[in-house]
């Protein structure tokens, strides 16, 4: 696929109609603001289901759908956040590739979509934020950027693919600076709620997954997806694999389930409920979920408007468990489920007088914030947003168990 022919990509991959991006980012319209950083999180791209559905006849899921493309490669070193250099082990990686489906590929693998999806998206920031801003140099700058993935190799792909659609052929050019995707532990990572880790969560999540119906409405729509699938009501189907099973297919045009085609709209619904609830949404658990990366935000924030930094933009390949809790904290979720390649994005700007103000856009589209709705929110009111579900290092790290050692 090559040049105007990838402006028709979907962006989201997502089968819901109220999941769709902005076909350009809006603009803050207010003068005298500076803008000073730029946080982005992302979902990876497109990718082969996780889980097969029982009862439901198996796609074939081609291992050619995931063949990497000429436009799609960019050189890059991963390290850790320590500094060192190398991948660590990931045993969620490592049990993706264990198991394949028929066809050859792997479970949750990224395809070939999934990367033109994150080029789509590393095209769209530069045309805001390279193009139309002049906040980024047209050239790759380490000095400007910073790249953190979770060890997930779906993700540190749409990383890589997002780079390409910033940068380009320019990336290609540049001398003795390849750029550096950072990822940490899987038993300390904080971009995603860490239910293998972190005690409270993982408490909180067993309890949810073993018994879903004790989720509003969650009760009816299991038994009646089973009996229509022919299983025995005593069997507990994991409605959030069957939801992601039906996204997978969707977005790659593999023939859906004539019994769950009409469903997917209230599978979409109790599978939200189900995350949400294992998330601890509304409970002290949420917390877990999600504070260790809001304190992230607010120290990147400082780090940068105290002139400690001179970073100008963050880029986070995270996933969907990740955005539904952030969305939650920030007070914009909208029970719709993040299709792939969404994207949440921080904007801190600096006034004349040095204050700071947070604009959030989710799909291009900015969000109104707070108890007064504003689309810019003083930097005092944007700590307090996130106050009920922040928890400070300590805290966070005395809730971890089998914590991995080097």
């Amino acid at each position: 696929m090559q040049g105007n022919d990838r402006k028709h990509l979907p962006r989201n991959g997502c089968f819901l109609s109220s999941d769709i991006r902005e076909e350009s980012m809006e603009t803050l319209d207010q003068p005298g603001m500076q803008l000073k950083l730029v946080l982005i999180f992302f979902r990876h791209g497109a990718r082969t289901p996780i889980r097969i559905t029982p009862g439901i006849e198996e796609a074939n899921w081609d291992k050619e759908m995931c063949v990497e493309e000429d436009h799609h490669k960019v050189e890059y070193d991963i390290f850790s956040l320590d500094g060192k250099s190398g991948p660590h082990h990931s045993p969620i990686e490592q049990s993706y590739q264990a198991n394949a489906f028929k066809g050859g590929a792997t479970r949750g693998q990224l395809t070939v979509l999934g990367m033109n999806q994150s080029y789509e998206l590393g095209t769209y920031f530069k045309k805001h934020y390279i193009e139309k801003c002049n906040f980024l140099s047209p050239e790759f700058s380490s000095n400007e950027l910073f790249m953190r993935s979770t060890n997930i190799n779906r993700n540190i792909k749409s990383l890589s693919c997002v780079l390409g659609g910033l940068y380009g052929d320019s990336l290609s050019t540049k001398q003795n600076e390849s750029p550096r995707i950072h990822v940490d532990h899987s038993s300390t990572e904080i971009l995603y709620p860490n239910y293998q880790h972190s005690k409270p969560l993982m408490d909180n999540f067993f309890k949810t997954v073993k018994n879903t119906d004790v989720v509003p409405g969650v009760r009816h729509v299991r038994l009646q997806i089973q009996e229509l699938l022919e299983q025995n009501e005593d069997v507990h189907l994991d409605l959030v694999s069957v939801r992601d099973g039906i996204s997978a297919r969707k977005v790659h045009d593999v023939p859906l389930s004539a019994v769950l085609e009409p469903l997917a709209s209230v599978i979409e619904k109790a599978a939200v409920g189900i995350t949400c609830h294992s998330l601890g949404k509304g409970t002290d658990t949420l917390q877990y979920a999600i504070g260790p990366l809001l304190q992230l935000i607010l120290s990147n924030i400082e780090r940068v408007t105290s002139k400690t930094c001179e970073d100008k933009m963050h880029l986070y390949a995270v996933h969907d468990t990740t955005l539904i809790p952030l969305l939650i904290a920030v007070g914009i979720f909208e029970d719709a489920w993040p299709g792939f390649c969404s994207d949440v994005i921080i904007e801190t700007y600096q006034d004349q007088n040095g204050d700071c103000f947070i604009r959030i856009l989710y799909l291009g589209k900015e969000k109104k914030l707070g108890p007064n709705n504003n689309t810019l929110l003083p930097m005092q009111e944007f700590k307090d947003l996130l106050s009920p579900c922040l928890i400070n290092k300590e805290e966070f790290e005395k809730s971890l168990i089998n914590v991995e050692t080097f």
